[in-house]
């Protein structure tokens, strides 16, 4: 998922910059995948925030010295 975004978001600031497709995808095709790749990675960050919140907590306290 991330090399996905990553190669879009590439893409996307290739093709505002020069105006040319990037590997054959032009920008509203770029901004399409955009659109659903963008919302799958917010979606899988909070799912991985909410797994892992108990051990985010922990370094916090320890961060801390609470």
């Amino acid at each position: 998922m991330f090399i996905g975004v990553l190669f879009v978001t590439v893409g996307v600031f290739y093709t505002t910059r020069t105006g040319h497709p990037f590997l054959g995808m032009t920008k509203p095709q770029l901004f399409r995948v955009r659109n659903v790749l963008g919302p799958l990675m917010n979606a899988l960050i909070i799912i991985h925030l909410a797994i892992n919140w108990g051990i985010y907590r922990r370094e916090i306290k320890v961060l801390l010295g609470r």
